[in-house]
């Protein structure tokens, strides 16, 4: 799918939120007009400490609203993306990704709760 140019994120970092943080974005879901999915993280017996840093991908857009709209998965391939699979790993796979405004902003726009999970058998 090919993005207008003004629904490219202008800047995005690799992130890291301590889980309460994370289960607060998750709340901002059913509480604000904000896109975004969560999971049901009982369903997957997955208990972790409010500490323990989640990482994210934080995406800055002026144009954050519609890119949280039509967001869509592309494939990242740095040094960087492989310490944040290392981290992601040392969680479960418990993951984020956060669309904000500006990288600096406290709020987001879009917020996903994601987990890696195993294909299924075949």
């Amino acid at each position: 799918m090919e993005f207008p140019e003004n629904l490219f994120g202008e800047k995005w970092a690799f992130v890291q939120l301590p889980f309460s943080a994370v289960q607060e974005e998750v709340s901002s879901l059913e509480t604000s007009f904000m896109f975004g999915a969560s999971l049901d993280l009982d369903l997957f017996g997955i208990e972790i400490s409010n500490k323990t840093l989640i990482p994210g991908l934080a995406v800055a857009s002026s144009g954050a609203k519609p890119l949280a709209a039509t967001y869509k998965k592309t494939p990242i391939t740095t040094a960087e993306a492989e310490a944040w699979e290392a981290a992601k790993k040392a969680c479960g796979g418990l993951h984020f990704l956060a669309i904000q405004e500006d990288l600096d902003s406290e709020d987001c726009v879009g917020f996903w709760l994601l987990l890696d999970l195993p294909p299924p058998p075949v």
